[in-house]
């Protein structure tokens, strides 16, 4: 029995890493394509900085040798790539948005009355107001690099007090604490599986409010490039993709 395939194609969604190594991509050398890994002696590819075309000769090009990459996958499997409709061009909005939550938090800082004077580093990441509310608000969004929403993330702060307290984002991907043990330093930290975790330190009082718009990052794997085996049959396509000739 002989198989044969009409025009195959590469899914890339089918792109894994194997045993992602410790390696880190900022500390190599290169640009966001491309660059050297001291550790290996190799070149490492960011896919998510490539064309799916380009992604495909790559592969092909390294047929029968060792590639390395650096792969960004979503919670749903798909892999980021540079013709990703909005993927690519969160991720280089990042920066910005985060520059951009600092500034308005310097800013807010003129509305608010401190009893004492706090840094940079007690101020935190999220940006700040003030309330007619008697307790301290916490409260903010989380999206994906693509602006998507991220509902069921585990949200966690640690008051001063070593008190944990847990909830998790809404279907909106919000999430809220309206609680008095919130008054003085605590540590935020946002999970979700697929993503990198975001952490953050900051110190709150009576009357305030610190709103949080974080995007978390979609995980990014460094390894040897792995294609896993497609299924003979296409069951999520009603055409026919494959055909089965006996001899």
């Amino acid at each position: 029995m002989k198989l044969q395939e009409r025009n195959p194609e590469l899914d890339l969604d089918r792109l894994s890493v194997a045993k992602p190594c410790s390696a880190n991509w900022n500390e190599m050398t290169g640009d966001e394509r491309a660059r050297h890994c001291a550790d290996c002696g190799l070149s490492v590819y960011n896919i998510a900085a490539l064309t799916p075309k380009q992604t495909r000769d790559l592969i092909a090009s390294h047929e029968g040798k060792r590639l390395c990459i650096r792969l960004f996958k979503r919670a749903d499997g798909t892999v980021i790539t540079r013709d990703c409709p909005k993927g690519l061009a969160a991720y280089r909005a990042r920066i910005a948005r985060i520059a951009g939550a600092a500034f308005a938090a310097i800013l807010g800082l003129f509305s608010i009355s401190y009893s004492q004077t706090a840094s940079p580093a007690e101020l935190g990441r999220g940006q700040r107001s003030a309330t007619f509310l008697s307790v301290p608000l916490v409260e903010g969004r989380v999206i994906d690099q693509t602006g998507a929403v991220i509902p069921n993330a585990k949200v966690t702060i640690k008051t001063s007090t070593g008190k944990k307290i847990v909830k998790t984002t809404d279907k909106y991907g919000r999430f809220q604490f309206l609680d008095s043990r919130l008054i003085g330093r605590n540590s935020i930290k946002i999970e979700q599986e697929g993503f990198q975790t975001f952490g953050d330190q900051f110190e709150i009082f009576a009357r305030e409010r610190i709103e949080y718009k974080v995007t978390l990052e979609i995980g990014a794997f460094i390894g040897v490039v792995i294609i896993e085996p497609p299924p003979l049959i296409d069951t999520r396509s009603s055409g026919i993709t494959t055909t089965i000739r006996v001899n």
